[in-house]
């Protein structure tokens, strides 16, 4: 569950009541319209983005991911339990099952295999589907293959203005199941921390995508759906991150973060003017 509103006070004269909207809403909302558009063709994309332990790794993967430990010598965990008073994974007062609390990713997914299972032999055109996963990790301003224990890759420019990963590994999946145990192998891989604001903080960015291409006697259609669970800002004060590799891992995160919203602000700028301002990049 993630908040969706918060009131002053309730009935009662209570402070802080916050209404939460379940992952089952979330789907519905946003990841529903991102199977839609990617099955039409089309590219589509969702960034989790916001503060440090406020649920995005939950929002984006499901309970799974926050419980998941690596069985040994998978990616970078550091530092032991977090101080008293640091933020522990919220559970849910009622009887959830892993199964109804799945986060966005495991949702798209069995909502395209649905689909495209759905699909097979009515559209009348000879359509064929293949689908392929990949996922990354940006850490510390590199990128690594959680597909490929953690293997370095290359970012290069590829045309003006568009940028690609080199080498990466696109698996072919054929169904449901076997996406979840390729994002359980690269959870294992994920570089976490406690810190005094979460027992299980995200010191990179995880990057999620789903390749669907769909060949018929009227052509190739290739469409790519991805899915972000960005490290949250933090201070580094509050989070007791302000020493050696966790203050390098804070600086980066929250410059990164900083550079998103610059680019996020130049395209509402261009959406608006049809132009960017000086100071501001291509987007």
């Amino acid at each position: 569950d993630i908040p969706v509103k918060a009131n002053d006070m309730d009935d009662d004269g209570r402070e802080g009541v916050k209404e939460y909207a379940s992952q089952e809403s979330v789907f519905e909302s946003v990841g529903r319209p991102l199977v839609d558009n990617a099955l039409q063709g089309y590219n589509s994309a969702l960034i989790a983005y916001g503060q440090t332990g406020s649920g995005k790794t939950h929002t984006i993967f499901g309970p799974g991911a926050e419980s998941s430990v690596p069985s040994g010598g998978g990616g970078v965990q550091r530092g032991s339990q977090p101080s008293s008073g640091a933020n522990t994974p919220r559970v849910s007062t009622t009887t959830t099952t892993v199964e109804d609390g799945r986060g966005l990713i495991p949702r798209v997914c069995d909502e395209v295999f649905s689909r495209l299972n759905s699909k097979l032999g009515a559209s009348g055109n000879g359509e064929v589907h293949t689908v392929t996963m990949s996922m990354w990790e940006l850490y510390l301003e590199d990128v690594f293959d959680l597909l490929q224990s953690r293997k370095k890759l290359a970012v290069r420019q590829d045309t003006p203005g568009s940028f690609c990963v080199v080498g990466h590994r696109e698996v072919p999946v054929r169904s449901y199941s076997e996406v979840l145990q390729l994002i359980k192998d690269g959870e294992c891989l994920k570089t976490t921390a406690a810190t005094a604001m979460n027992a299980r903080s995200s010191r990179a960015h995880t990057l999620f995508q789903l390749k669907i291409t769909t060949r018929s006697n009227v052509g190739v259609k290739v469409s790519k759906v991805v899915l972000a669970d960005l490290a949250g800002c933090e201070r580094v004060k509050v989070a007791k991150t302000d020493k050696g590799t966790a203050l390098d891992e804070a600086c980066n995160i929250n410059l990164s973060l900083l550079s998103l919203g610059n680019c996020i602000e130049s395209a509402v700028q261009r959406s608006k003017t049809g132009k960017t301002t000086e100071n501001m990049g291509e987007f």
